[in-house]
């Protein structure tokens, strides 16, 4: 990370709050607390700098939000990481008015990964062949390999950049079709359903990145979700870690702060709705591609 900026905030401006950011140009801010007297002493990471932080539920004047906490950081050790790469190759099928055809031809070459999340997954997936479905998968399920089809318009630019780290593709073919948009409702209900199927079926464990991917969304998503389930009553949640939840049946109901946990959620599905329409939208440069 590099420091991009920061500010004093609180009652007594004791606390810092700090903007970073990452070697892809993605920027965070986090709550770095009782942190406000280390500006004087020059404490702050100067030049890129390894960051240890935690994520939580937090409240910001009424409103409940997942919010980032600095833990603590050093510098980084040894140069800049070189991260240049060969450009990937990029076919463009967007406007395509039927692109089934097209993917039905494509997912029969070797090394073909499909990328389709939520219903779109399983909805190829019940139009092909049992040889032919292993390559539809969600995000979790993606492995390295020299040529990834993008159908599902990814929910956010760190997910692509996700994908992209972990196919390591020489091509990349875009298709892009929209998940159904959603309201909190309509992805608590989904949501739900994927919870009940893990607590009936699973011991409830969950995946958080495998949740995200049928549902289609991201894993801040998911996880603000689970907490608006749970204060709802519908779920309880007996652990949460990085990439893993263990849920159980729900035992309390508690409608009110749900409703709370239900607007900021909604703010975040119509981001994911809006990342979605530019993504349909931009040229390739957005994904340091080359066109053909």
């Amino acid at each position: 990370m590099r420091l991009s900026g920061y500010s004093a905030v609180g009652r007594n401006q004791e606390h810092l709050q700090v903007s970073v950011e990452d070697e892809w140009g993605g920027t965070f801010r986090l709550m770095w607390w009782q942190a406000a007297d280390l500006v004087g002493g020059s404490l702050l990471p100067q030049g890129p700098f390894d960051l240890a932080y935690s994520v939580r539920m937090g409240n910001n004047r009424g409103r409940q939000e997942v919010q980032i906490e600095w833990v603590d950081s050093r510098a980084s050790a040894g140069g800049a990481v070189d991260l240049t790469r060969m450009p990937i190759r990029l076919t463009d099928y967007r406007r395509q008015p039927d692109p089934l055809p097209i993917l039905l031809r494509l997912i029969t070459q070797p090394g073909v990964q499909v990328w389709a999340e939520g219903t779109q997954r399983d909805g190829l997936r019940r139009q092909l062949d049992a040889p032919l479905e292993d390559s539809i998968r969600h995000r979790h399920e993606l492995e390295r390999g020299t040529t990834l089809v993008i159908w599902t318009s990814p929910p956010g630019g760190a997910e692509l950049r996700q994908v992209l780290e972990r196919v390591q593709p020489q091509e990349v073919v875009m298709f892009v079709k929209h998940p159904p948009e959603d309201t909190a409702q309509g992805f608590l209900k989904r949501l739900a359903g994927l919870a009940k199927y893990a607590i009936n079926n699973r011991g409830g464990e969950v995946s958080l990145l495998e949740m995200a991917g049928a549902a289609a969304a991201r894993e801040g998503t998911v996880i603000l979700g689970l907490h608006t389930l749970e204060a709802m009553g519908h779920l309880a949640i007996v652990e949460l870690q990085e990439q893993r939840a263990v849920l159980a049946v729900g035992k309390v109901s508690g409608q009110a702060a749900g409703e709370s946990l239900g607007a900021g959620l909604q703010e975040i599905l119509e981001e994911t709705s809006a990342y979605r329409r530019f993504f349909l939208q931009s040229d390739s440069s957005m994904l340091g591609l080359d066109s053909v």
